[in-house]
């Protein structure tokens, strides 16, 4: 287990960033408490803002080492915590609290988020022997269905910039190939003329 000093003001820049990156429902929820990969980290000090440790520190006559490249705005992070917070700060003085319930709310909604997409995905995806399949007609009937695809999509290494190419739905035999891995969607009609989406690896 690896425990880490990642703090409030940390995760408020990490929201900011997400959120101009384009990182949808996942980058909102910030810097989780603990994540396990091939080790546990956990991060404790989530809850509590920059000022306040600091603050905390010298009270205590606690130790403490800065990075002196915090101080650079050539890396985006301090540029965030530099120079973009405290303009924003100075426009709306509540804005980091506010932000900071925004990311509980956000993590709430993620839940729901992936509770939702999970049965969609059950109703829709059918998987026959080591291919998967969806059909399509029920697919574009599904509600904000180009979040639902995508959200299947990527599971096979497709980019959210191969999104639009897929939602065209080509003619039947159209193949498109994965960037990350070597998944292949293909377009066919069965006997019955239904059109379904068919996920294949070689």
């Amino acid at each position: 287990m690896l425990l880490t000093a990642h703090h409030a003001s940390d995760n408020i820049e990490t929201l900011l960033m997400n959120f101009f990156k384009g990182t949808g429902i996942k980058g909102l929820q910030g810097i989780l408490p603990k994540t396990k990969n091939k080790i546990t980290i956990v991060r404790p000090f989530l809850f509590a803002q920059k000022a306040a440790l600091l603050h905390y520190a010298k009270e205590n006559k606690l130790p403490f080492r800065e990075d002196s490249s915090n101080a650079s705005d050539k890396y985006t992070r301090n540029y965030f915590r530099n120079k973009l917070l405290p303009a924003i700060q100075r426009v709306y003085p509540g804005a980091e609290a506010n932000l900071l319930h925004n990311l509980q709310r956000f993590n709430d909604v993620a839940i729901l988020y992936n509770m939702q997409i999970e049965e969609i995905k059950r109703k829709l995806i059918t998987v026959n022997n080591e291919e998967t399949h969806i059909p399509v007609l029920r697919l574009l009937k599904t509600p904000a269905m180009p979040t639902v695809l995508f959200e299947i999509v990527k599971n096979y290494g497709f980019a959210a910039t191969q999104l639009p190419e897929i939602i065209k739905l080509p003619s039947p035999r159209t193949v498109k190939r994965s960037w990350e891995y070597n998944w292949y969607i293909i377009f066919v009609t069965p006997v019955n003329n239904r059109i379904f989406l068919i996920f294949f690896s070689f």
